[in-house]
């Protein structure tokens, strides 16, 4: 559940806290 909500909230703010503390597959 939690890595769902933290998937979705990648996706709709890319430049969020959360992309940053887990840069997944940054280019």
């Amino acid at each position: 559940m939690e890595f769902s909500l933290w998937f979705e909230g990648e996706m709709v703010n890319p430049d969020s806290d959360l992309y940053r503390a887990h840069p997944r597959a940054s280019p």
